[in-house]
């Protein structure tokens, strides 16, 4: 059986609701308009190129930046003891991120200076309290060993810095909490000087810098 073609003669091809206004217009290059708003029904609908137009509707769903936040703490924080786990070098600084889904992808990164002697590391600590006593855990960590020497004669000077990007669930978080993050520091040994956010020669913006993307389908 051959296509069925409905095909106008001349000029447009014009379906006409009740009122005998224009409904859907078929141009005579076959360019298609709708007169009020089209609903497609079904799951399997498939959104081609769209050249204009503005997709703002909060039912679309697509991968959208919802939360841009960040932290900056311009203290230095100098520690002496070794084999610690969260030292904190936020001070009372802190970032806030409220996951809508357990999928949200987070991407945090952060930027600061380190000087220090013996082995040491730092990582990124969340907590439901502002105080960081409710529950605080490392959603993150390079561990302590992860740089510096064995002797305390000698102090690295280094530039940190680095992208982390997981789930919320993988973080530990879940949806519809507000959560307070910010870095941490962490020694292994020996006791020595360790210090995060410094100085260095011609320097800027020292101190320790903190963002967190959030990125929601819902």
């Amino acid at each position: 059986m051959a296509n069925l073609i409905i095909k106008s003669t001349a000029n447009d091809l014009v379906i006409q609701g009740s009122d005998a206004s224009p409904a859907i217009t078929v141009g005579a290059t076959g360019t298609t308009t709708f007169a009020e708003n089209a609903t497609l029904s079904g799951t399997a609908n498939a959104l081609g190129t769209v050249a204009s137009g503005n997709l703002s509707n909060n039912n679309i769903v697509m991968p959208r930046l919802k939360e841009n936040t960040f932290m900056y703490d311009s203290a230095v924080t100098n520690a002496t003891a070794e084999l610690q786990d969260a030292v904190n070098i936020s001070h009372s600084e802190y970032l806030t991120v409220t996951p809508e889904h357990t999928g949200d992808i987070l991407s945090f990164s952060f930027a600061f200076n380190t000087n220090c002697s013996g082995y040491f590391g730092y990582g990124i600590q969340r907590d439901t309290a502002t105080g960081f006593t409710t529950s605080p855990g490392t959603i993150w960590s390079a561990g302590r060993h992860a740089w510096g020497n064995l002797t305390t004669a000698e102090l690295d000077y280094e530039t940190q810095g680095g992208t982390i990007t997981d789930t919320a669930s993988a973080f530990g978080m879940a949806a519809d909490i507000t959560y307070y993050c910010r870095m941490i520091g962490m020694t292994h040994s020996p006791d020595g000087t360790y210090a995060w956010g410094n100085n260095t020669t011609s320097s800027t913006k020292t101190g320790i810098h903190l963002t967190c993307q959030r990125w929601s389908i819902v």
